[in-house]
């Protein structure tokens, strides 16, 4: 069995240097277990009585079960349009401290992952009432109805009584009107039914009117026979008479009185009763005035008059023809509702609804409802008299249950760092699509009728919403943010959810499952994740892998395949170029899983490739199938027949992304990684899992989206057609982690060739120009940046307000092609070892990287638990050592080489090294200009506002393996790295920050 010795090196001069930058937390590259994602596991919306004193315990889990730093930070956010609940969070308890509603975030510590639901806080039982008139003092005969405010307003339970504390001044009805009947003063109650201790009293104040008032202007009986009293304000001595009217003022004979029983009666002085009796049988209205005469020769007869209604049956009416409205739950007095006439008698109520929106709860001698259901019901109310005639009466009131919330589901859901969920127009079988808005009513469904009165509105008539809450895309071109509401509506009476904000992608297709991803990306369509793609990837019909060795999607490789064609043609002497270049293409190519050629809407999900990608098995061996075993070769040679050198070039891809293609949203993994014994990872594992997004066109943007797990997680090295062309990437709002070697890798695939004994310059160059070109460019001005840019760079990389992190290299590799003699004309040195190595060497054009904003490189590592690159590969016969191998002088301790960097008082590198905690040693992962040739790719930092970094330029002389620059080329390397000297970010403080609220808090800057 071959032993295969990796020998920590990037490339043949990168090997040392790397190495001297590269550490981690443990042995074998391991970093903590990161965090994936957390998961509320309770309801959406979940609601609190204040009252009852509920609190809620919040069911969560934090990803992956291993997670190191499962901390959690809870958060509130008010709901736009709708009152702010203060909630507090204690022992995983949310306790409500005031009503309205809110939305509460948990998010990780580590990784700033959220999850989300809304919490509406109500008080159900009523806590005061507050009662008022428009009017206090009030004339004899006068009326005023009594309003009252509830606290809180969302009270279920709001039936009130009445009373008067002296019913000869004024009187109250069931529903609140207040009738001034005599002169004096009377205290109004008002008390709540649930709870009489909420009550209110308003004192009124009644006053006569001249000399003489009637305690009433108007009575209805059906009774022959009554009283009318009369307050008379005088102390002269008078006399009162009586005559009647009919409606049209003309006086009738008295004989409609029975006049042996009607007379007027003095109770006390000022006080005056006048009984009346009809004649037997008389039924209708007549008017009575009455009328005072003093012995003040002075003083006018005074004249007042009061209307009497003989009626044979009762008369009923609701105040209003209108509808009424409650809210669902609450308990309500259909009564208070209803004018009676009489308004004194002995009556009881029978009542019946259209539909179970209204439970009856009581109905004697009081009508007592409960709303139950939101919707319109009819409720029909008998009203029976226990008395002589025994007469009933029916009426009709139409009631609204209004739900006591409506509150758009998907609101309360958290869709990834953008938390903008996006919906596609079409299902992956050319359908309309299917998904839906979900409605909560509060605490109830909805009831019947409710639907014929319920519709979502939106503010684009690009976007209907059916009132199923299907989503219709009218227009296929329509790609934007819609804002939608749900509102129940009948006759005024109105509920309006908080209003959410949705992305409409007209063209976009619905992806739920690997089956669906595999047929839309292979058609090129836009996706739109609505599920997490993870253990069903690579499964495409009846459980077997669509990606096998010969159906892999592969491509040629985009990076120097010159070698490949020098082998092609030893091998194949008699091939003509045509096909050596076929040969060359197909031993070169590289498999790719999904390609992305058109935009991605990932609305937070993850798309795990693990199933394909991981490449070992369960004993921690490479599988024999292992598809992502590579990467290609740049170059290779071989000593003997089993034993191999390869410098490793571009690897297999888990998602290739082209030309004008957007990211947005999305989480794309390479695999899972598993913990050890110790609840770590280790970066190793990575080894065969390939590049986890690799950007092959113009114009591609990354926002808002997590890309980890891969060899290298992000690869930019220009177009898969033009190498000539230059390419723009931005990405945003992003968190790139968990590296093997490299989180973004960039470079040029624009190569200008050397000569064999050196490379040849870019033939307008400035000769006087000095490498690394980094320091030259720092000091340019504006115009001359760009100027240079325009000549010199192919790839611009802009990374605005994201997070780099964990990474076995360095968080960011500018690469340049390798341009020493043993790559120009290889083939005759070492003994014919090299005998493919000839016409390889070659200057690259440059990459921009830009930094705007908030930045962050988390990769401190400590010095004593490192490994390095996989980049350049050693397998030896079973019965070599190496030892006995020619390139041995390539091993080397990599601890001792990094302190004896550090400690060379020649060199300025002592502040790379941090020494912290004790004796533990640290040094930062950061940006590595590399390559050995002449790098022109560049760094921009004016709008950067993190931790400033320290540039260092090291040569292969300086760590004494000179030799090397034979095949890499004479240039320096160039590094810029957090150091001792940066205050505020030294390795305590990295692990500060990320046990902190605001580690990932530049990917949530809007």
């Amino acid at each position: 069995m071959n032993k295969k010795i990796i020998l920590l090196i990037l490339v043949l001069p990168l090997f040392l240097l790397l190495t001297i930058y590269t550490s981690t937390s443990s042995a074998g590259l391991n970093i903590k277990v990161p965090v994936s994602k957390i998961e509320i596991t309770d309801s959406n919306i979940v609601y609190l009585n204040l009252d009852d004193e509920e609190k809620h315990y919040i069911n969560y889990a934090v990803y992956p079960i291993a997670a190191s730093n499962k901390q959690i930070i809870f958060t509130t956010e008010q709901i736009q349009g709708t009152r702010f609940a203060e909630l507090e969070y204690k022992d995983g308890y949310i306790i409500p401290k005031t009503v309205g509603a809110a939305k509460v975030y948990l998010t990780t510590v580590d990784g700033g992952f959220k999850d989300s639901f809304i919490v509406q806080v109500e008080s159900i039982n009523l806590q005061a009432i507050e009662c008022s008139v428009s009017q206090s003092n009030l004339m004899v005969g006068s009326s005023t109805k009594i309003q009252t405010s509830f606290i809180p307003q969302e009270a279920t339970n709001k039936i009130l009584n009445y009373f008067s504390s002296n019913n000869a001044v004024a009187t109250v009805s069931d529903n609140g009107v207040v009738r001034a009947v005599g002169k004096g003063s009377a205290t109004i109650t008002v008390l709540s039914e649930a709870n009489p201790l909420v009550k209110d009293e308003i004192v009124i104040n009644v006053y006569n009117q001249e000399i003489m008032d009637l305690g009433q202007s108007e009575i209805y009986t059906i009774e022959n026979s009554g009283s009318l009293n009369i307050s008379i304000d005088t102390t002269e001595n008078y006399q009162l008479t009586y005559s009647l009217y009919d409606t049209s003022n003309m006086p009738l004979d008295k004989t409609v009185f029975d006049e042996q029983n009607t007379s007027f009666l003095t109770l006390s002085e000022g006080q005056v009763v006048f009984n009346y009796s009809f004649i037997q049988d008389f039924k209708g209205s007549v008017i009575l005035k009455i009328k005072i005469t003093t012995d003040n020769p002075v003083r006018q007869p005074f004249e007042r008059q009061c209307v009497l209604h003989k009626i044979d049956q009762i008369q009923a009416g609701f105040e209003s023809d209108q509808p009424i409205s409650y809210t669902a739950g609450s308990m309500f007095a259909l009564h208070n509702q209803i004018i009676f006439n009489p308004d004194n008698l002995d009556i009881n109520y029978q009542i019946q609804t259209s539909n179970n929106n209204i439970e009856v709860v009581e109905a004697s001698n009081k009508i007592r409802l409960k709303a139950v259901l939101p919707g319109v019901t009819d409720v029909t109310v008998k009203i029976v008299n226990n008395a002589p005639p025994y007469q009933e009466v029916s009426l009709i009131k139409q009631v609204v249950i209004l739900p006591t919330s409506l509150d758009i589901v998907e609101s309360a859901e958290t869709y990834g760092i953008e938390n903008v969920w996006t919906v596609g127009g079409f299902e992956i079988n050319n359908t309309t699509n299917t998904s839906k808005i979900n409605t909560s009513y509060g605490k109830t469904e909805a009831g019947e009728n409710f639907f014929d009165h319920f519709e979502y509105i939106t503010n684009s008539n690009k976007v209907d919403i059916n009132k199923d809450g299907t989503i219709v895309i009218k227009d296929k071109d329509f790609v934007g943010e819609v804002q939608v509401y749900a509102k129940f509506d009948y006759q005024g009476f109105v509920v309006k959810s908080p209003e959410f904000v949705f992305r409409a992608v007209g063209n976009g297709v619905n992806v739920r499952s690997f089956g669906d991803l595999y047929t839309a990306t292979k058609n090129q369509k836009i996706v739109v994740l609505q599920n997490e793609i993870k253990e069903d990837f690579g499964f495409y019909k009846n459980g077997y892998a669509v990606y096998t060795e010969d159906s892999v999607t592969k491509i040629n490789s985009t990076y120097d395949i010159d070698h490949y064609i020098n082998l092609a043609k030893q091998n194949n002497p008699d091939k003509t170029d045509i096909e050596i270049l076929r040969i060359a293409k197909e031993n070169s190519n590289i498999k790719v899983l999904i390609e992305f050629k058109a935009d991605v809407y990932g609305n937070g999900y993850q798309i795990n490739a693990h199933n394909i990608a991981y490449g070992l098995d369960k004993t921690d061996s490479l599988k024999k199938d292992a598809l992502f075993k590579g990467p290609r070769d740049f170059v290779s040679m071989t000593e003997s027949q089993s034993s191999l050198v390869s410098v490793n070039a571009q690897d297999n891809i888990s998602f290739a992304v082209y030309q004008n293609v957007t990211l947005n949203n999305v989480e794309l993994k390479s695999c899972d990684l598993k913990a050890d014994e110790n609840g770590n990872y280790d970066l190793t594992d990575l080894t065969y899992v390939g590049t986890t997004v690799e950007v092959l066109g113009d114009n591609v943007n990354i926002n808002y989206s997590r890309l980890t797990n891969g060899r290298t997680v992000l690869r930019v090295f220009g177009d898969i057609n033009d190498s000539q062309k230059v390419i723009n990437v931005n990405i945003k709002n992003s968190v790139l982690s968990s590296a093997r070697e490299f989180i973004v890798r960039m470079g040029s695939n624009a190569f200008v060739k050397g000569s064999d004994q050196t490379p040849s310059p870019f033939i307008d160059e400035d000769t006087t120009k000095t490498f690394p070109m980094q320091k030259t460019y720092e000091a340019m001005t504006s115009q001359e940046k760009l100027d240079y840019e325009n000549k010199y760079i192919k790839t611009f990389v802009n990374i605005k307000n994201s997070i780099l992190k964990d990474s076995g290299l360095f968080c960011v590799g500018i690469d340049s092609h390798f341009s020493g003699q043993a790559l120009a004309s290889g083939n005759r040195l070492i003994e014919g070892l090299l005998s493919s190595w000839y016409d390889l060497a070659k200057t690259s054009y440059g990459a921009k990287l830009t930094f705007d904003g908030d930045v962050r490189m988390y990769d401190w590592k400590e010095v004593n638990k490192i490994d390095s690159s996989t980049l350049i590969e050693i397998e030896l016969a079973d019965d070599l050592d190496i030892s006995d191998f020619k390139f041995a002088n390539l091993k080397f301790d990599i601890k001792d080489l990094i302190n004896g960097l550090a400690n060379n008082t020649q060199k300025p590198y002592l502040n790379t090294i941090v020494y912290s905690q004790g004796e533990n040693k640290y040094v930062h992962g950061g940006i590595a200009f590399f390559g050995g040739g002449k790098n022109y790719s560049v760094f921009e930092y004016s709008n950067y506002n993190f931790k400033a970094l320290n540039g260092y330029e090291v040569k292969l002389s300086d760590v004494n393996k000179a030799e090397l620059q034979l095949a890499a080329g004479n240039e320096s390397f160039y590094f810029l790295l957090n150091d001792s000297t940066t205050q505020g970010f030294l390795p305590e403080d990295q692990a500060n920050i990320l046990n902190s609220s605001g580690a990932y808090s530049p990917i949530y800057i809007k």
